[in-house]
């Protein structure tokens, strides 16, 4: 009896990748001021922008969607494609108009859940924030009675998988380094923030160890054998609030802001401010 021969086999490999199309729409609310006390509940909508081969639109609530959010603003994305479907990642913010942001950049996949949105169903046809920002809070952002939303949405399309060169690689690889995304959220946002700074009565909330770890003044004013670790609030004199903001963003980025909007004496502020090592200010904590 012939021993049994294992047959052949045969080896192949598909890919599947999902197509996203991005798109940022701006929502320019004019008269902001006339706006306020429209009623909760009622909203303002932006014109209909397309994305990833849909119609979207921005609806901004002034006094807040529902009674418990009467203290807030919401603000609401919606699918406006009749009876369609669309798996999407959304992210509204509002625009400081004095100091641009920078670009929009998506956080890691796995920081983001895309949701499905369905036009047919009044569920399901919208998303967003219901308590997206204080009233009070929103008033730095209003620029001669303007207020500017800007919503980032990404579309996902998934494909069918295609016949691929599939090779797997066990070598272990560092992901894209995010270090300078990440420090540029902190300068935005004040969660962490120990220590705040008032420029002619505007307030900017920091960290104090990344300041320490830029300027070897903040290094001595927070760490060195004079500090004073009681004080939270430190007063700056002698600067424009434009001045100190740029300052902040360059510690925090290694980058410069945009300049356009500065005079030519806040320029040159900013670039004796900026000279190594010296990069700090004069303060009363």
């Amino acid at each position: 009896m012939s021993a049994s021969r294992i047959p052949p086999r045969t080896m192949s490999a598909s890919a599947c990748a999902p197509e996203t199309a991005q798109g940022t729409h701006l929502f320019k609310i004019d008269g902001y001021s006339l706006c306020r006390g429209l009623g909760v509940g009622k909203s303002i909508q932006s014109a209909t922008f397309r994305v990833g081969g849909h119609d979207w639109c921005v609806y901004f609530y002034p006094d807040g969607l529902r009674e418990d959010s009467k203290d807030y603003v919401s603000v609401f994305v919606e699918l406006k494609t009749e009876n369609a479907e669309a798996r999407a990642l959304y992210h509204v913010r509002v625009v400081d108009q004095a100091w641009p942001p920078p670009p929009f950049t998506w956080p890691v996949p796995s920081q983001y859940e895309a949701l499905v949105f369905n036009s047919a169903d009044d569920y399901n046809c919208c998303s967003g924030y219901t308590h997206f920002m204080r009233r009070t809070e929103l008033q730095p952002y209003v620029l001669e009675d303007t207020l500017i939303l800007e919503c980032n949405l990404a579309v996902i399309e998934l494909k069918d998988a295609q016949e691929a060169d599939v090779k797997v690689n066990f070598e272990a690889q560092a992901p894209p380094s995010e270090l300078v995304h990440n420090l540029s959220s902190l300068l935005e946002a004040t969660e962490g923030s120990d220590v705040s700074f008032t420029v002619k009565e505007e307030i900017f909330p920091a960290h104090k160890v990344i300041l320490a770890m830029r300027s070897p003044v903040f290094r001595v004013k927070f760490y060195g054998p004079m500090r004073d670790e009681s004080s939270r609030s430190i007063t700056v004199e002698d600067m424009q609030p434009a001045v100190f903001r740029g300052l902040l963003h360059f510690i925090y980025t290694d980058s410069l802001p945009p300049l356009d909007y500065l005079d030519d004496d806040e320029y040159e502020e900013m670039a004796r401010h900026l000279r190594w090592p010296q990069i700090g200010t004069p303060w009363k904590g």
